[in-house]
């Protein structure tokens, strides 16, 4: 039989070389990123049958400058990555880096960009929508003995404009391989709280998902 299983996982953060004007209302559209440019991304591509080791990941990164083809999406290595990917991992990935890469999908490919929202676990959204509160992801790193982040938004777009592409890179590196790991814990410490994985982990999702398509192909109930 065919192995149908999505074989992939891809972490991502995304920069921008400015704020969006962001209105008064709790979530984000894309509308208000319309004057704000998406500059670099990185990405993790992890085996999802190596999940919860990272090791052997793929890096990559896609500058808003740098094509295949003048007639290419500078984006379109990661727009793949997510098309073949079985989860999309982010954090404030709805509010922020899918609305900065909207424009990169084109008009004409609103089911490409829901798919990809559809499959996407944002950390940041789970612990928001159990709380009510919104987490810092620099507070959860040090709550939960992770590594701090390199730096911030605010010095990403400095390095930006000060084309310090090396530095900006770097820290979009950090925080990808730092959300995974935040990603991969057995529990967060949010606040006076431990939440459990199911609200906001990797893991969960990925045994979801590899039983559903297990189901598919057996034509039963297989728990994972």
């Amino acid at each position: 039989m065919t192995d149908t299983h999505p074989a992939t996982v891809v972490i991502f953060d995304c920069e921008s070389d400015g704020k969006p004007c962001f209105g008064l209302h709790s979530t984000r559209n894309e509308a208000e990123f319309q004057y704000v440019q998406c500059t670099c991304v990185c990405a993790l591509i992890v085996p999802i049958a190596q999940l919860p080791s990272l090791e052997g990941a793929v890096e990559l990164t896609c500058w808003r400058d740098v094509a295949a083809t003048p007639s290419t999406s500078p984006f379109e290595p990661l727009l793949k990555a997510f098309d073949a990917a079985s989860i999309v991992v982010g954090y404030n990935a709805f509010d922020f880096d899918f609305p900065l890469l909207w424009k990169y999908y084109g008009r004409k490919q609103n089911r490409r960009y829901l798919n990809h929202r559809t499959k996407t676990l944002d950390i940041f959204a789970r612990l928001r929508a159990v709380s009510g509160h919104w987490p810092k992801l620099d507070d959860l790193l040090r709550a939960n003995d992770l590594e701090p982040k390199t730096s911030d938004g605010k010095e990403a777009i400095r390095m930006w404009h000060a084309n310090d592409r090396d530095g900006l890179e770097a820290y979009c590196q950090a925080d990808v391989q730092l959300t995974a790991k935040l990603a991969l814990l057995p529990e967060i410490v949010f606040g006076h709280t431990a939440m459990p994985e199911h609200v906001y982990g990797l893991m969960p999702m990925v045994r979801a998902v590899v039983g559903l398509h297990a189901v598919a192909e057996e034509g039963g109930y297989v728990v994972v």
